[in-house]
């Protein structure tokens, strides 16, 4: 995420510095899956073909109602575009319970 600072990036790992990529790859993916080219699919999302490349590329971050209309458009849930986080094993974690 672009606007956190570092101390709370490397606090929740480097999973979560590369989601914003994560979520770009999975834009252009699901678009391409839906055999839409760029321009096709800017024009049903009300936008330029140069914002959604910059999308696609992970050059700007997508807001909450492009990636609604985006999941709308490709028939797919809004969680569907974000990565899983990873699980972490062990004592500290959420789920861990004390003998």
């Amino acid at each position: 995420m672009k606007s956190m600072t570092m101390t709370s990036a490397n606090r929740l790992g480097p999973e979560v510095i590369n989601a914003d990529d994560a979520i770009a790859a999975r834009v252009r993916r699901y678009r391409e899956w839906a055999c839409l080219s760029q321009a096709q699919a800017a024009r049903e999302l009300g936008i330029s073909q140069q914002t959604l490349r910059r999308y696609e590329s992970g050059d700007r971050e997508i807001g909450g109602s492009t990636l609604f209309a985006m999941s709308v458009l490709y028939e797919i849930s809004v969680g569907e575009l974000f990565p899983r986080p990873p699980l972490h094993h062990g004592t500290s974690g959420r789920g861990s319970s004390a003998h």
